[in-house]
């Protein structure tokens, strides 16, 4: 398996757009100083659990990585891109958008269509482990 810095190199080395494939800064910064990165599933937040326990559980969860030294980098599609690492916003937005019916559950067979379709997903596990992360 290839860790995720061997991912974000490839990803600039093969000039992946930018507009498709999108790294928080905090991640990126980790992952350029040797920093741990733990990648976390999106699906609790917005198929796992009910709004407010879901969005609680991912704020504890990553309080938890940080109190390890790590810096949480939640996965998933958002408005078509893939993101590694998401906002306090995003992650709000995510957690609701499970309730709104607006994310749909992702693996690596529906990427592209999530991506061309501008779609919200959730469940990227195989994708994450497709990358290396997982």
């Amino acid at each position: 398996m290839r860790s995720t810095v061997q991912l974000a190199k490839q990803v600039k080395r093969n000039n992946i757009s930018p507009s498709l494939f999108k790294v928080l800064p905090e991640v990126e910064e980790a992952l350029h100083i040797g920093k741990a990165v733990v990648a976390l599933e999106s699906t609790i937040l917005a198929h796992g659990l009910p709004y407010n326990a879901n969005i609680q559980l991912a704020k504890e969860i990553s309080k938890i990585v940080r109190s390890k030294g790590a810096i949480p980098a939640t996965i998933a599609v958002k408005d078509g891109i893939c993101r590694v690492g998401l906002s306090e916003e995003e992650l709000e937005d995510l957690a609701v958008s499970g309730v709104e019916k607006r994310a749909d559950k992702c693996s690596t067979r529906d990427l592209p269509f999530a991506i061309a379709r501008e779609y919200d997903s959730s469940n990227l596990s195989d994708v994450k482990h497709h990358w290396g992360g997982g």
